[in-house]
């Protein structure tokens, strides 16, 4: 019986069909090694991915009911802007003056300090002593006689 020739067509697929399988092993093994290796350095991964590893094993796909939602308190793109727009002014402001450093949340916002003041103001003894100019002039002598003797009391230089 002779040995008949087969078209290359049919060889060509003959070929892609063993290296198709080649690939689908590779694959298969490459899953495998990752399974392994996701149950092995489990603690260092996030919750999501964690609970993924843990529904695969090497011969099923996962049970996707079992993964949680995504988080919904992740940034916004807006959260983002406006904290690079805070990091830019900072940056700012440290470039104009080397020697400054940032100013504080609670140093930005002043809202504390009017309800301060109002208690102050709204506080009787707390209202400015009315004073004359003969009431002035006094004080102005005793505190300059004060001054002048805890001068005196100083040691001699």
């Amino acid at each position: 019986m002779p040995i008949e020739a087969t078209p290359a067509h049919i060889q060509n697929r003959r070929h892609l069909r063993r290296a198709s399988r080649f690939v689908v092993l590779g694959l298969v093994a490459a899953s495998l090694g990752a399974c392994q290796s996701l149950s092995q350095q489990e603690g260092f991964l996030p919750d999501t991915i964690r609970s993924a590893g843990s529904v695969l094993t090497p011969r099923d796909y996962p049970d996707l009911t079992k993964i949680p939602d995504a988080p919904t308190n992740l940034p916004s793109q807006k959260s983002w802007a406006e904290l690079q727009a805070g990091l830019q002014a900072s940056a700012n402001v440290l470039e104009a003056n080397p020697s400054s450093k940032p100013v504080a949340a609670n140093e930005i916002d002043q809202a504390w300090a009017k309800a301060e003041q109002q208690a102050i103001e709204a506080n009787a003894a707390s209202a400015p002593a009315q004073q004359n100019a003969a009431e002035s002039d006094a004080w102005a002598a005793a505190a300059r006689a004060k001054m002048e003797a805890d001068i005196a009391r100083l040691p001699p230089t």
